[in-house]
């Protein structure tokens, strides 16, 4: 698996069936939010990484894509401690991999996968074990959201957010975001394979398809329009290679269902416009001299510029009629919050566009965003402006946005550093689908793979598609499975 051509010939190592089982077990566990199974990832993670540096020890490779991984993970290092002056005591701290620390983990198992051989018929059996237990963990919820709390079992959660009545999520993660992106990844690879697995499924035909029902209908009443627009386009990728390949029948009516299906819920519709309109507001929002309107904040900024200031008279020319779109982002207080965290992060990135303004340091900042000190930045505003001198405070805040922040965080260099990796995934996964005539399983694994890339390239655009573990750890099962079954040799 090796990408020079000197190793073209090494035989990759098979991958121990238990260390597969434990990345699957892994990834529910992350989802599971304060609970009894919270050590299960690190030990999970910890034993990969020590298995997968045995195995570089003794052979003396390093596979491009796992370098790749280790130039993110050192210039995450570098930018949090040095750049960003934040505590090395910090890296040992729990709260720091509860929050700010988290993205380690999404692609750690892209290590192990990068390396190891995975046997592909137990790669199926494996998927089929997660299908169901997703299909069980969506039953329950939905049980529970039909009945009411009589119904909760002790690891369901209840939230209720502004976003409508409570959601009802089987111990999965503490957003509704999280746990409905969580179910669309496992919803998205699992109609690649019930479209072009084949005889692989491991289960019969329509208990899978009867399995994937409730998860779909979860992530709809999730009421999360990232995940169904991270949905829908990952749908979309999966009938493009319906229509450049065999375009068989049953395959079409696979993707008809997972596309009608949210909506013969009730629920898609209305936060499918949403989204949209949501979609306008972030460029509206990042104009210069666009939507000012919004701003939830009482307190002014230091960093404003002063014709924003409070008490300013209004201008006695007549306003224009308001846009749709504005007033759409007034009425709804989530669009709203966010338009400002995007417009705040811009002015971020504008200020430290090379290297960002230090690892983790984001929430850091917003956080004080109001009573922001004036020696808070160290460096060249506008080439290398560093938040250097804030106290840290570790939580799961971001302007949900992950190209914001990681290039709000890490700058050009550490977006250019993370796309690189994404990129070399993509090809990965492309060179395989091209040729899945000659392995069935192997190209499905490929071509749900890709959607789920789909899925992540457009959930990130509202949400950290690329660093919430939630997303991250079953999304890296799917990609992770398509690399393995792309090998050399």
């Amino acid at each position: 698996m090796v990408d020079s051509g000197a190793c073209d010939a090494c035989p990759p190592e098979p991958a121990p069936a238990s260390l597969i089982i434990q990345i699957v077990l892994a990834a529910y566990a992350l989802a599971i939010s304060e609970n009894i199974f919270a050590a299960l990832p690190v030990a999970v993670v910890g034993s990969m990484g020590l298995t997968w540096l045995t195995l570089v020890v003794r052979e003396r490779r390093i596979a491009l894509g796992d370098r790749l991984v280790l130039a993110n993970y050192g210039y995450w290092l570098i930018s949090l401690v040095i750049l960003a002056a934040v505590p090395a005591t910090t890296l040992i701290t729990y709260s720091f991999w509860r929050w700010d620390g988290r993205i380690f983990f999404y692609y750690a198992p892209l290590l192990f996968f990068v390396t190891y051989r995975v046997d592909m018929r137990l790669a199926a059996r494996i998927l089929a074990i997660a299908m169901g237990a997703a299909s069980i963990l969506a039953t329950v919820g939905l049980i529970q959201f039909a009945f009411g709390e009589s119904w909760a079992l002790p690891l369901v959660r209840t939230e209720t957010t502004t976003l409508g009545p409570a959601k009802f999520f089987f111990g999965l993660h503490e957003s509704h975001n999280g746990a409905a992106g969580y179910y669309a990844i496992i919803a998205i690879g699992w109609v690649a394979l019930l479209g072009w697995g084949g005889s692989h499924l491991q289960v019969p035909r329509l208990l899978a398809i009867a399995a994937v029902v409730p998860i779909i209908v979860a992530l709809t009443l999730t009421v999360s329009r990232e995940a169904l627009t991270g949905f829908y386009a990952a749908v979309g990728i999966l009938g493009l290679f319906w229509f450049l390949g065999s375009r068989r029948g049953g395959t079409l009516l696979v993707l008809v269902l997972a596309a009608v299906l949210p909506i013969a819920t009730g629920a898609t519709d209305e936060h499918v416009v949403a989204r949209v309109r949501q979609t306008a507001a972030v460029a509206l929002a990042l104009v210069p001299g666009g939507n000012t309107a919004v701003n939830p904040r009482t307190t002014p900024s230091p960093l404003v510029s002063a014709t924003q200031q409070p008490g300013q008279s209004a201008s006695p020319t007549p306003q224009p009629t308001p846009d749709p779109l504005q007033t759409a982002i007034e009425d709804d207080s989530n669009i709203s919050s966010r338009v400002q965290q995007w417009k705040a992060t811009a002015q971020l990135i504008s200020w430290s566009p090379i290297v960002g303004i230090g690892f983790s340091r984001w929430n850091d900042v917003w956080l004080q965003w109001d009573n922001l000190p004036r020696g808070a930045f160290t460096g060249i505003r506008g080439f290398v402006w560093l938040a250097r001198d804030l106290a840290v405070v570790n939580s799961d805040d971001s302007p949900h946005n992950s190209y914001l922040v990681i290039a709000g965080e890490l700058g050009l260099v550490g977006l250019a550093l993370l796309a690189s990796l994404w990129i070399w995934i993509v090809r990965r996964l492309l060179r395989t689908a091209r040729d899945r005539a000659s392995d069935q399983l192997k190209g499905a694994l490929a071509i749900g793979g890709i959607a789920v890339v789909t899925f992540v390239v457009f959930d990130s655009l509202f949400g950290h598609g690329f660093g919430a573990p939630s997303i991250g750890l079953p999304a890296i099962l799917w990609i992770g499975l398509g690399l393995s079954a792309s090998e050399r040799g």
